[in-house]
């Protein structure tokens, strides 16, 4: 008698479910440019991507330019776009 194989399915790792929310924003056809992207779960800490409001201090366009200075500074790349 051959024995039998079985297989579960497993919930995602840590990290699998972590790159969940760009994954989605990557591929979802009803993805926007604009949109952000989070957790349905409480607080969205926690949960499968789904359309989420973004903080108040996300949508600080001062905090973004310096964010995006300090990126390119640390990092060594310059993408050149426009101020």
């Amino acid at each position: 008698m051959s024995p039998r194989v079985f297989t579960r399915l497993r919930p995602p790792s840590r990290a699998e479910k972590g790159a969940l929310n760009q994954l989605y924003a990557a591929v979802q056809p009803q993805a926007r440019s604009g949109q952000f992207i989070g957790p349905d779960g409480r607080n969205e800490s926690k949960g499968y991507p789904t359309l989420v409001q973004p903080a108040e201090s996300a949508k600080n366009l001062d905090t973004a330019r310096r964010l995006w200075d300090l990126s390119e500074r640390l990092t060594g790349v310059r993408y050149g776009l426009p101020d």
